[in-house]
């Protein structure tokens, strides 16, 4: 605790990180929320594509099986 206090002493006013106000920390908020909803979009824009592949390749497949039956019967 003593050596806190001691080094608190030394650094002097200059060193001591200026507080920020309500505006800049609820921008830095919206900021951060602002990446987080993009990450989660470009996320959410994969598994729609995966999906738009699954249903291609099932379409794909149903295709070849009712041909097939169609031939054959």
């Amino acid at each position: 605790m003593e050596c806190y206090i001691l080094t608190k002493l030394k650094m002097g006013k200059d060193n001591i990180m200026p507080r920020k106000s309500a505006t800049e920390v609820k921008i830095d908020f919206l900021v951060k929320e602002i990446r987080e909803l993009r990450h989660e979009t470009k996320t959410l824009r994969a598994e729609i594509n995966k999906g738009k592949g699954a249903i291609w390749i099932l379409l794909v497949i149903s295709a070849i099986i009712s041909s097939g039956y169609n031939y054959f019967r």
